[in-house]
């Protein structure tokens, strides 16, 4: 979101630019994460060139986090990024994130949590209704944030709507299996 805003570009431009995406092995979720084929394609001569909207995981790196359904954990990582000549408290590091970070942390935990429900729900249902499924969970977690906005309650709307689709789901598997064999997807 930060980044879009930053770049003044859409979340279409930014993935195709910028960004991959595939389907996590054991969530069954589209993930997307920056390319970094050699490097950041931020990163040049050592500088982040979006420092003012730089992603979570990079503003808190060499930090890892993990929200574990509980409680939202640190850990350090490799560092392989920029000089490494400042030094950081962790107090510091969260800081530079925002003072809503942590909170979004643990809502999008809670997001990914019903994504991934929903994913094995459908998992032996149509080639194409997976992807319908797959292409509104990519617009779910990724896109249309409004950067303006409170991004607390944007994540609270977006987990509400996904705790309404089994429900939408199964009236929809219901009425599938009404139809004539013919006109079926």
């Amino acid at each position: 979101m930060r980044l879009q805003k930053y770049l003044d570009i859409s979340f279409k431009e930014l993935l195709i630019t910028y960004c991959e995406m595939y389907v996590g092995k054991d969530s069954g979720l589209p993930i997307v994460r920056l390319r970094t084929d050699a490097r950041c394609p931020f990163l040049f001569h050592n500088k982040c060139l979006v420092q003012d909207a730089k992603p979570t995981v990079c503003a808190l790196f060499p930090l890892g986090r993990i929200y574990d359904g509980e409680k939202v954990r640190y850990f350090i990582q490799e560092n392989h990024c920029g000089t490494g000549a400042e030094e950081h408290s962790l107090r510091e590091w969260l800081e530079q994130s925002g003072t809503d970070n942590e909170s979004c942390c643990i809502l999008l935990g809670e997001l990914l949590k019903e994504g991934v429900e929903i994913v094995k729900q459908v998992k032996e249902q149509s080639n194409e209704l997976k992807e319908l499924i797959l292409s509104f969970m990519v617009s779910l977690m990724y896109d249309d944030y409004d950067s303006k906005g409170n991004p607390i309650s944007r994540i609270q709307e977006r987990i509400d709507m996904i705790k309404q689709l089994p429900g939408k789901l199964n009236e929809f598997l219901e009425m599938k299996k009404m139809e004539p064999a013919g006109e079926r997807m």
